[in-house]
């Protein structure tokens, strides 16, 4: 389409131009007299539409024009459609010594190659800065062939060197010149891939470093089949009556006993979950009958009873089996608001609990909640708070080899905390424990990201707030305090821009990603059994380029395309991924 006799991909060549300096054209460059110039216009399709043909053309060819690096390139690409591998390889490293400023030559190397250690080796072929006018020249038109094909080989060396932001660079560049669906497509593909690489490895080193906390059990009693004995018998209503469906009747009599006698039957009833654990993990849960500890908790938590708190944190130390299996989805919700109401004003125990061996992550960062949350409600405490940040991530930092206290889900959560009180002054730890491999980004997010939302203002939005008396214990009509996320200002937009706003690369990658899980584990009718309909899969890049002999499918390690054989996952499964969480609590 032309407007004003100018083409849409002049318009579009032009923008770039403005925007980065660089000029580009889809325009034959000509560099040969006219029946080589024939040639080679035909040798670009025929070379790839009919390899074994060509290859006789193009080797006499070469015969008589050994300066004329397409024409290697050409048959580079013939030979590697025919499976002549080991031949391809050594024609593409005698181009790349003939000519060593040859694009086409430096992009087949760079794709070629799939280890940090092989593309630092070759990183000096793209030249320094990383631009294409280095080896093209600053002063003339880059056919945009070229462009593709050196843009495409950066964004594969910085993927595979760990440089994501990089890569996505490249990549707009593609989308913003308009390229073929395909390429961007494949090269966003491929950043998404190395980012499942990457999580999984990260997931794998952990596992591997560490024992699994989130299984162990690191407190215990005397195993018991009676039933505890309680001064108050009207206290036995907790056993008879689930958590829904106890009225202010039922609170009215409990509130009428005295508290210091009524505390020492909550810490029984507390023991009594433990103690009897055989016998109840045995039978069919029944929250009127299996509701007495969370009643016990939450009244703890009423009477501020702070000398129960180490009581309320053996349930946690008890592991995630017995909590999962007594609260489910929901411990947060009942652990909350007692662990706050006792241990605001003991936070060295709540420490001392954080770092103990072998802790499930999730049970640690329950009770780190609950610290960070102390800065969002009495704000004269917040440098009480930040020290008492600083000063675990300190010992963790002490103590990186064992293995029985490094968790890197519970750290990166930790961070998340740190974010959600603004803790600026700790912002410090987030490259020191990132650098250590501790961060996992599936969790909560890039690290960057989070470094950005830590400096915007703090807002009532991000605290949570706090039952005022025992019926909103019960009810949970607490929560409707949440304060809604006010807009942001424009200031904060320009700093939340990245996230807000993604670039189309990031978007694209972002959207391969999702693919990726969702024909791996997800929620397809049914499993993708062939290549066609894979997000692993290379396309042939549709070729339409003048000369260019760049070639996804042949440069790219395919990956394999899995397959999902087995039912659907549940969320209680383990979780596909291989990080030994349940599904519900990790990639679900």
């Amino acid at each position: 389409m032309n407007v004003f006799g100018v083409s849409f991909e002049e318009q579009v060549y032009r923008e770039f131009y403005k925007k980065t300096g660089i000029q580009i054209t889809d325009e034959p460059i000509l560099e040969y007299d006219e029946p080589l110039n024939s040639e080679l216009k035909d040798l670009h399709f025929k070379s790839r539409s009919h390899p074994r043909q060509s290859i006789k053309r193009l080797e006499k060819l070469i015969k008589l024009h050994p300066n004329v690096p397409s024409l290697k390139n050409f048959y580079y690409t013939t030979l590697v459609y025919t499976n002549q591998e080991a031949k391809a390889k050594k024609v593409l490293q005698d181009t790349l010594v003939k000519h060593p400023k040859y694009i086409f030559a430096i992009s087949n190397t760079i794709l070629n190659l799939n280890t940090k250690e092989e593309l630092k080796e070759k990183e000096h072929l793209l030249g320094s800065p990383k631009d294409i006018r280095e080896l093209e020249g600053y002063d003339k038109p880059i056919h945009i062939s070229a462009f593709k094909s050196y843009q495409a080989a950066v964004a594969h060396f910085e993927t595979i060197m760990g440089n994501e932001a990089e890569a996505i660079a490249r990549l707009d560049t593609l989308i913003d010149l308009n390229v073929e669906q395909e390429i961007t497509d494949q090269i966003a593909t491929k950043i998404a891939f190395q980012q499942i690489q990457g999580m999984a490895a990260n997931i794998r080193k952990n596992r591997e470093e560490r024992v699994d906390s989130e299984s162990k059990q690191t407190f215990f009693l005397e195993s018991t089949t009676t039933p505890p004995k309680l001064n108050y018998p009207q206290v036995e209503v907790f056993y008879e009556t689930s958590i829904s469906t106890f009225d202010k009747k039922d609170i009215a009599v409990i509130e009428s006993l005295k508290s210091e006698i009524l505390i020492l039957d909550l810490e029984n009833i507390i023991e009594d979950s433990i103690k009897r654990w055989d016998v109840f993990k045995e039978s069919d849960f029944d929250d009127s009958h299996f509701d007495f500890m969370i009643h016990a908790m939450y009244w703890l938590g009423h009477l501020k009873s702070t000398n129960s708190l180490d009581k309320v944190l053996n349930l946690l130390r008890m592991g995630e089996a017995f909590i999962d299996y007594w609260m489910s989805d929901w411990f947060e919700d009942y652990f909350y608001p007692t662990l706050y109401a006792l241990g605001e004003n003991q936070l060295d125990q709540l420490k001392e609990f954080v770092l103990e061996d072998y802790i499930y992550s999730y049970h640690r960062l329950i009770v780190a909640k609950v610290v960070a949350q102390v800065a969002m409600h009495q704000p004269n405490r917040r440098e009480e708070v930040i020290d008492w940040f600083r000063s675990v991530f300190d010992y963790l930092l002490e103590h990186q080899n064992n293995t029985a206290l490094i968790d890197s889900g519970f750290i990166t959560y930790l961070l998340s905390e740190v974010v959600d009180f603004r803790g600026i002054e700790l912002l410090q730890y987030f490259d020191i424990l990132n650098e250590k491999g501790w961060i996992e980004s599936n969790i909560r997010g890039d690290i960057n990201k989070m470094k950005m939302v830590i400096q915007l203002p703090f807002h009532a939005s991000d605290l949570s707030p706090l039952p005022q008396n025992i019926e909103e214990y019960y009810s949970q009509g607490y929560k409707s305090r949440k304060a809604s996320a006010p807009p942001l200002a424009d200031e904060d937009k320009k700093k939340m821009k990245p996230l807000l706003d993604p670039s189309p690369g990031d978007a694209l990658v972002m959207q391969k990603y999702m693919e990726m899980f969702s024909t791996a584990f997800g929620s397809d009718p049914e499993p993708h059994s062939n290549d066609e309909d894979s997000p692993f899969d290379y396309y042939e890049p549709y070729d339409n380029d003048e000369y260019s002999p760049f070639d996804f499918n042949n440069s790219f390690e395919r990956p394999q395309t899995y397959v999902r054989k087995e039912k659907k996952i549940g969320r209680n499964d383990p979780c596909p991924c291989g990080s030994g969480k349940k599904y519900k609590k990790c990639c679900l």
